[in-house]
């Protein structure tokens, strides 16, 4: 069974550091195969909802990718990385 987290706050720090856009974001998590609603996010970002490692993990790329081109470094962590701290 794959794992299962609640860490929407990670991707919330993200956003604010990287000044994304919440729909923006979505649209980007969408386009790398994420499967989860604008609402499923919103809901996870407010730690209202748990997702699959995988799913945070595509969330925490578009992220990731974002803040890369923008000459930033990785702020999301993914899955492994949480469960290491």
């Amino acid at each position: 069974m794959p794992a299962r987290l609640h860490a929407g706050a990670s991707l919330n720090t993200g956003l604010a550091i990287c000044a994304l856009d919440v729909t923006v974001f979505w649209n980007r998590y969408r386009a790398l195969g994420g499967t989860q609603s604008l609402g499923a996010l919103l809901n996870y970002l407010r730690g209202e909802r748990v997702w699959s490692a995988l799913e945070h993990n595509v969330a925490a790329h578009a992220l990731n990718q974002h803040c890369a081109a923008l000459g930033l470094s990785h702020p999301v962590a993914y899955a492994d990385e949480l469960a290491n701290r």
